[in-house]
């Protein structure tokens, strides 16, 4: 039918499951909507890219568990989505769990941001604040192709005013998409041990970064596997004034994969906010030497630590705008020229690895352009290895 959706279920505590596959020959914009409330969903879907959305939500704790979701095209006139929890109006809990979803199309403008063209595989959007936790795990997710492809997306309010969502991503696969794997534009999102690929032979002009925050506070990104995620950032909070933003964590993530072709920084926070930590990450990318590691701009109380760091050049970190900044603890070896530029303005220690090869040089910068006499540049302080 051609009706939209095409199939609805509208009666509460339901159980829809079925070893058979829903598919469509004509175009369809959705399959099946869900209207009543606590319903669970374990269905396969093979969209013969004619389906758009596969599973539509807007009912109260809907459970969409072991569901197989294949070949949807949102084609240029609507979403392409395998799950859109729709939750205007309702704070409700939600768990989307041990799904395939994989071959998302849809066919772009060549506008970006407009929508047309865009693909989810799964997508959790409210228009209110939320206390109820929303949970996204084990899931696997290949091929999402959209000229806006994002594999995951938490969207809670606008960008201006961001709204609360307490939802949990974790331990998913998410491989091959075309613009983020993870777009936040809400506060109060974890991203935990997820494994990242997007390992691709040229750029894309659409491409993001890997977890993407556009909008929020109380962001957390930690223990996940970023494996070979090319030509884009891995995790970055870029918010532009007037927009501000708290309490970011990025901890205990391992990034490898990433070479010459990556010319973006790999995390970057620009919240005109505070509270950022960047804490032990584990960085091995010897082919990777262009910009920085870890940069931070516009932020107040700013600590990167723990972190180790293997490049084949580049910088380490950039500050720029950062108040309360502290750097220690992080141990560093730049394969090429170990060469390193630590800031006055951040106090602690800045570990560098020299144990093999290169100029061995360590540059103390003072950007403090009203210096009196007498007074402090830098130091640097020598300890024996033993």
């Amino acid at each position: 039918t051609t009706s939209d959706p095409a199939i609805t279920s509208s009666v509460a505590n339901r159980r829809i499951f079925g070893d058979g596959i829903i598919t469509a020959t004509s175009q369809v914009k959705r399959a099946l909507g869900i209207t009543g409330n606590n319903t669970t969903v374990s269905l396969h879907f093979d969209g013969n890219l004619n389906i758009g959305t596969a599973i539509y939500v807007t009912a109260d704790n809907p459970v969409i568990t072991g569901c197989r979701i294949s070949n949807l095209d949102g084609k240029t006139t609507w979403q392409g989505v395998g799950v859109h929890l729709n939750f205007n109006g309702r704070d409700t809990t939600a768990l989307v769990s041990n799904n395939v979803i994989q071959n998302l199309q849809g066919a772009g403008d060549g506008v970006a941001g407009n929508g047309v063209g865009m693909q989810r595989a799964i997508l959790v959007a409210t228009d209110q604040n939320c206390t109820k936790q929303v949970l996204i795990t084990g899931n696997a997710i290949d091929t999402v192709e959209g000229e806006e492809g994002d594999s995951i997306v938490i969207s809670a309010g606008t960008s201006a005013s961001p709204l609360t969502i307490p939802a949990v991503i974790s331990n998913n696969t998410v491989n091959l998409w075309t613009r983020r794997a993870v777009k936040i534009a809400a506060s109060g999102v974890t991203v935990v041990n997820n494994t990242f690929s997007n390992d691709r032979n040229s750029a894309l002009p659409n491409l993001q970064r890997v977890v993407d925050v556009t909008a929020g506070s109380n962001i957390t990104v930690q223990n996940n596997l970023f494996q070979s995620c090319k030509y884009q950032g891995q995790v970055a909070a870029y918010l532009n004034s007037p927009q501000t933003g708290s309490n970011y964590v990025i901890a205990g993530n391992s990034v490898t994969g990433l070479g010459a072709e990556t010319t973006s920084d790999i995390f970057v926070i620009r919240c005109y906010g505070n509270n950022v930590n960047i804490a032990g990450n584990t960085i091995v990318c010897p082919n990777y030497a262009t910009t920085a590691a870890v940069t931070v701009l516009e932020a107040t109380q700013v600590t990167v630590s723990g972190n180790i760091v293997v490049t084949g050049g580049g910088s380490y970190y950039d500050f720029n705008n950062v108040t309360e900044g502290r750097l220690f603890g992080n141990v560093v070896r730049e394969i090429e020229s170990y060469q390193y530029y630590i800031d006055n303005d951040n106090s602690g220690e800045h570990v560098v690895d020299v144990s093999s090869g290169g100029s061995r040089s360590v540059t103390l910068t003072n950007r403090d352009d009203a210096l009196s006499d007498g007074e402090l540049i830098a130091a640097l302080a020598c300890r024996q290895n033993d």
